[in-house]
């Protein structure tokens, strides 16, 4: 009974209950390896770069040692265009 009344009174999705949370990791898998880290670490000389999503639905977008953070918010900007618009390969 207090497991039930203590998952009844979070607050906020969680991984049980957020519906696109499957579609939220295949779409942080795209963005890093089809667009962040060719343009930001291989281009952009970051030593890593990427997006990931927690549990609760929050999505982050991270670059690691990066010399051109001004590009890297505009690589992540376009990443998130790209992604909208379909614009990433089969692979």
């Amino acid at each position: 009974m207090a497991v039930n009344n203590c998952v009844e009174s979070m607050v906020g999705p969680t991984l049980a209950d957020y519906k696109d949370y499957g579609v939220g990791l295949v779409m942080s898998e795209l963005l890093t390896f089809n667009y962040l880290m060719p343009s930001i670490r291989e281009k952009g000389g970051a030593y890593g770069a990427g997006c990931k999503m927690s549990e609760s639905g929050i999505v982050d977008f991270f670059s690691y040692r990066d010399p051109n953070l001004a590009s890297t918010y505009n690589n992540f900007e376009q990443s998130i265009s790209n992604c909208i618009d379909g614009t990433f390969g089969e692979q």
